[in-house]
């Protein structure tokens, strides 16, 4: 079994974090979760993707502000960019106990929007934690939330982007059926029952999501490391179109799986051994 251990970061230290590594990791994989989700979610998935991926692995992941064992009201994440500047944080502690290893980043859902907003603007997020981190060796965006799954045309997405910063704290939403996450009914039990799981979400972050979404969508070209792309077939909860938009506008060196029998949560349903594997495959042939 992989070591874990457990680790405070971001920008005031407090956000709750958890790494699992086989011995002598060469890479590590740097999960961010989705809206309402938490890392601890995640630990059987860091064990499997550590022994499939061919070379030695580390993956780590964190709570986000207002999710899991990290510090906030539920829903109320704070400033979007905030939310980078955590990664990038969290990037620069891994970095110090585990130098001159490639870093991974991995979002799924929320998490892929923010992953790949910060891999765009890695460069002055760093220096605003002074730090600036090597490029990420590649993206895994799993069912990133870049549009909700009937897009907004774009007026309405600068409207949403200016509504965000003119009344930013109200919180709303109510708990995503778990069926649109996932077909697994043991999965959607531990679901119902797990007490860190929410689905609040406050104006601003809702409509900056959205905004940015539209805003890497209009960049993909401008990622200029590998990226995966992996998407259930059969997901509710966002636009897929906007998907495979971003992998046409990515170019060759992006890639993109598509599960034809997974829903949003594609690694709590059933093709999870599937999707873990696919990751590890393209993990491993990366170029070190």
């Amino acid at each position: 079994m992989p070591v874990h251990e457990t680790f405070r970061t971001g920008r005031e230290r407090r956000l709750h974090g958890q790494c699992w590594s086989a011995d002598h990791p060469k890479a590590l994989v740097i999960l961010v979760h989705g809206l309402g989700d938490h890392s601890g979610r995640y630990e059987s998935f860091a064990t499997s993707l550590i022994s499939d991926t061919e070379i030695p692995l580390a993956v780590a992941a964190f709570d986000l502000p207002g999710h899991g064992k990290s510090a906030g009201k539920p829903g109320s994440a704070g400033w979007y960019f905030n939310l980078l500047h955590d990664i990038a944080v969290v990037r620069r502690d891994l970095g110090r106990t585990m130098p001159s290893i490639p870093q991974i980043l991995m979002g799924h859902s929320m998490g892929g929007n923010l992953v790949a907003n910060y891999a765009l603007r890695r460069r002055k997020i760093d220096l605003a934690v002074d730090e600036v981190t090597d490029p990420p060796a590649g993206l895994i965006l799993a069912a990133p939330m870049l549009q909700p799954p009937k897009p907004l045309p774009r007026p309405m997405v600068f409207a949403a982007w200016a509504t965000g910063y003119l009344a930013p704290f109200i919180r709303f939403g109510s708990p995503v059926s778990v069926e649109h996450l996932t077909s697994d009914r043991v999965e959607q039990e531990h679901m119902l029952s797990d007490r860190n799981l929410h689905g609040r979400i406050s104006l601003h972050l809702a409509t900056q999501l959205v905004s940015q979404g539209r805003w890497v969508l209009d960049r993909a070209r401008d990622i200029h490391c590998p990226v995966l792309m992996v998407r259930g077939a059969l997901d509710p909860l966002i636009d897929n179109s906007a998907i495979e938009n971003m992998v046409i506008r990515g170019g060759e060196h992006f890639q993109e799986l598509s599960l034809e029998k997974s829903r949003h949560s594609m690694f709590h349903d059933v093709e999870r051994v599937e999707a873990i594997q696919s990751c590890a495959n393209w993990i491993s042939n990366l170029t070190w």
